[in-house]
């Protein structure tokens, strides 16, 4: 990636090896953005949250699609490169489960799924974070994670 990443998911739950070729990306200038399902599980969305603060924090946009339940599963490198599959955002699907997608390289595709990207945004919230959190928060967050294995 050069430009932008954007990524839509309804689970965000990464290992240490994704976390930081995210923040890479930020630190390379590379613009990333993420798609959230606003789950109705509340483990599933402490454990969301936990992942997305972090990247939050870095300088990942986060945002929450509102609406419905979010199951897309996307990802777009630089308007010439896309996955669509059944692959989730996480650490089970990258290791364990047997997913399938397809990789795209039509131009004209890519620029449908990131119009459809863009005006799912209008039906989101952006993730804002403090930079500031309690101790207790922060053990909080990260023993949330030890679930994230399980979905």
């Amino acid at each position: 990636a050069k430009k932008q990443v954007v990524i839509s998911t309804p689970y965000l739950s990464l290992d240490e090896e994704m976390v930081s070729t995210l923040k890479y990306l930020l630190e390379i200038g590379v613009s990333v953005k993420i798609m959230l399902a606003q789950n109705r599980s509340k483990i599933v969305q402490a454990v969301n949250y936990s992942y997305a603060k972090e990247l939050c924090l870095h300088g990942v946009e986060i945002y929450y699609y509102k609406p419905k339940f979010l199951h897309q599963k996307m990802i777009v490198i630089d308007d010439n490169l896309a996955f669509l599959g059944s692959a989730n955002f996480d650490y089970r699907s990258f290791n364990y489960q047997v997913e399938s997608g397809i990789i795209i390289y039509d131009n004209s595709v890519i620029a449908e799924l990131l119009l459809d990207f863009n005006i799912s945004l209008s039906q989101c919230v952006e993730l804002k974070v403090q930079k500031k959190e309690k101790f207790f928060e922060s053990v909080y967050l990260k023993f949330l994670r030890l679930f994230s294995y399980f979905f």
